[in-house]
């Protein structure tokens, strides 16, 4: 899921998605630019860890070795740094949105997307890529379903 995941962001404009989940999945102007603005979130993710992490290694007091830290209390560190950034973005972005009174009129649309062939082809790939390993870990004995969470 995460190789899908990362393959759709590095392949997919966010604009036209935005634009084509409002023209061919109907969502509202509301949920889409949303959708968009998540999508840029997540686009600057991987900057925003290097970042945190570079700043977390020049504060941090170096192991013995003299190598920066790298245990779970550092990893934990920057992941909720990196929660509180991202939650504080969101924060100025839904307001920033509200502000603009997104979803107050009807909106037009300058260039339409259309669903092609290649995207069919696309979502075919990616369903049969999720079926076969689904398949291949049921079959390898891996695969327990939600009822071994429990």
């Amino acid at each position: 899921i995460g190789v899908l995941a990362i393959g759709f962001l590095s392949s997919t404009d966010g604009v036209a998605l935005m634009h084509s989940l409002r023209e061919n999945a109907r969502l509202s102007p509301r949920v889409a630019y949303s959708v968009l603005a998540g999508y840029r979130m997540l686009q600057d993710m991987p900057r925003e860890w290097a970042t945190i992490q570079h700043a977390h290694a020049v504060r941090a007091p170096l192991r013995a070795d003299g190598r920066p830290p790298r245990g779970p209390r550092h990893l934990a560190r920057v992941v909720f740094t990196l929660l509180v950034v991202t939650v504080r973005r969101g924060e100025r972005m839904a307001q920033a949105l509200e502000s603009r009174g997104l979803g107050l009129t009807p909106r037009t649309t300058w260039r339409p997307v259309r669903v092609e062939r290649a995207d069919w082809w696309l979502a075919a790939g990616v369903l049969a890529a999720v079926a076969a390993v689904l398949t291949l870990t049921a079959a390898a004995g891996v695969l327990r379903g939600p009822g071994a969470l429990t």
